[in-house]
């Protein structure tokens, strides 16, 4: 059998429906994580957020972190100690790394994490919290 333009033409398409596969194959493979699963309600909600970011501003709130042998410590300045809120820590890279607890102020304004609940790489501390009505948001980067 003689090797023709037809034969050339029907390999190149069987090549490149071979390829096409596997770039679907592999692309269907890779995790995308989203920042939030509510992506559109959070947007919605852009203008509350640049109040409570705000908020914090005028009322002095800042946040420090510091590592204290096998603990995280976060410490909270010109925040009340009866404060409510939530904090979440955000691993941009995995989801399923991501948690949050609840704000546990002791009598300085810190709130202590075990280490053992952080992976090595980077967070973002997400405080959101509430006093006397008032709401107050702070973002902070974290390298573990």
């Amino acid at each position: 059998m003689k090797f023709h333009w037809g034969h050339g033409i029907t390999v190149f398409f069987i090549i490149f429906v071979g390829i096409m596969l596997t770039i679907l194959y592999l692309s269907k493979q890779e995790n995308i994580d989203l920042v939030t699963e509510e992506y559109y309600a959070e947007e919605l909600k852009y203008g509350d957020r640049m109040e409570q970011i705000k908020n914090s501003e005028e009322a002095g709130i800042k946040l420090t972190t510091r590592k204290s042998n096998d603990r995280l410590i976060l410490s909270f300045e010109a925040l009340d100690p009866k404060t409510n809120g939530n904090v979440v820590f955000y691993r941009p890279s995995n989801a399923e790394l991501d948690f949050s607890l609840p704000l546990e102020l002791d009598s300085n304004l810190n709130m202590s994490i075990p280490l053992d609940k952080f992976s090595i790489g980077l967070y973002q501390i997400k405080a959101e919290m509430e006093f006397n009505n008032t709401s107050y948001y702070i973002e902070k980067t974290l390298s573990i």
